[in-house]
């Protein structure tokens, strides 16, 4: 089986529009979905149990906030050989969890990761994010020899996961760059697909695309210092 899990931290607006995008997936093998309502104050369950229905859907509840702790608690409920990641804002193309299967079957791939895009912020600040993020992965794997996990779009075999040790369920934000690079160290290999692209929010872009990558800049520097405290991101997931 695959499993496809997502956290989520009151998305009852957005997870709709995910879930669907997943609904209408073509070509897939059989899947689950579990999405980790992660201590929502809203009606982030009552959205997802709408698509009981439509998707082999189960929803989890996790009292202890954070990015870390509620993509560990999904994996660890996770039934799939195959574990596929995204979150709660992003809309998935129809061919996503095929391909992404597709490719996990070779067994020396250990991961694959796909591209992500933004269309919210507006003609011009979509395209410079869009535009940056191509830019970044081409570095960043030039720099670090393999390619990020995005939490948003990736996929992992099981022992692979397991090999790795896991999500570190301290951490509030790159949680999955740092499962991307104990996957790297344990020796397995991480594709990129870039025909694999999902669609999330920008929302942490409209105040300023520049504001929003120094962030996610700043965040990754404390990471690979080591900070003492863990790194803390907005509680959306």
């Amino acid at each position: 089986m695959v499993s496809v899990i997502i956290p989520a931290f009151n998305e009852e607006e957005l997870l709709p529009q995910c879930l669907t995008s997943l609904s209408a997936q073509k070509g897939a093998p059989p899947f689950e979905v579990i999405i980790v309502n992660n201590f929502s104050t809203d009606r982030t369950r009552l959205a997802a149990e709408q698509f009981r229905g439509r998707l082999n859907l189960r929803v989890v509840d996790e009292p202890r906030r954070g990015r870390g702790q509620a993509r560990a608690r999904g994996f660890a409920e996770a039934q799939g050989e195959i574990l596929l990641s995204t979150d709660a804002d992003a809309i998935l193309p129809e061919h996503w969890v095929a391909a992404l299967t597709q490719a996990l079957q070779n067994q020396n791939i250990a991961a694959v990761t796909g591209p992500a895009r933004v269309a919210d912020c507006g003609a011009l600040g979509s395209a410079l994010f869009n535009g940056i993020f191509l830019a970044t992965v081409r570095v960043y794997r030039l720099l670090f020899g393999h390619v990020w996990l995005g939490g948003y779009n990736f996929g992992i075999r099981r022992p692979a996961y397991q090999a790795a040790g896991g999500f570190n369920a301290a951490l509030n934000a790159m949680e999955d760059v740092d499962l991307g690079w104990r996957v790297h160290r344990s020796g397995g290999s991480i594709r990129y697909l870039p025909r694999a692209g999902v669609t999330f929010s920008g929302r942490r872009f409209r105040t300023g695309i520049s504001r929003g990558l120094w962030d996610y800049l700043r965040l990754f520097y404390r990471y690979r210092r080591g900070a003492a405290a863990p790194v803390v991101l907005s509680d959306v997931r």
